[in-house]
């Protein structure tokens, strides 16, 4: 079904939504793929694959690229209510990570808390974006 004037309001919502949910389909194949044979090939030797300079260029590389595409087909996929509902959880999670890195290192200088943990903080950031975004819709309903 195309998205022309001829559509009633309804076929392009549902177009538009069939399209939203085939790129949230696509982007999640994609990564489950590449760690699937990421994992794989750590698991049967390919540790020093994983590791030389070459792959970790080309993973970069595929990732960027994948996430800008990726990023382009969904915001085209989408209305102006998600995309301010994205631009809203967005702007709660930098300012999470904005406040969270100074924060445990302030503490890990006066010996309160171990040193600084990037990973913990950047998934405690995603989280936290989630559970925006979450709290948007349901606010929304």
């Amino acid at each position: 079904m195309t998205n022309d004037d001829s559509m009633t309001g309804e076929q392009r919502l549902a177009a538009r939504r069939a399209r939203f949910w085939k790129t949230i389909l696509a982007a999640m194949a994609v990564s489950s793929i590449a760690g699937f044979a990421t994992g794989v090939g750590a698991g049967r030797g390919g540790l020093d694959l994983l590791t030389s300079p070459v792959f970790a260029i080309a993973a970069v590389l595929v990732g960027v690229v994948g996430l800008v595409v990726t990023s382009i087909w969904f915001y085209r996929s989408v209305d102006e209510l998600e995309t301010a509902d994205n631009l809203w959880a967005s702007l709660y999670g930098l300012y999470f990570y904005i406040a969270a890195l100074p924060a445990w290192w302030l503490l890990e200088k006066a010996g309160l808390v171990p040193a600084v943990n990037h990973w913990a903080i950047y998934a405690a950031t995603l989280v936290f974006t989630v559970l925006v975004y979450g709290w948007r819709k349901l606010a929304a309903r």
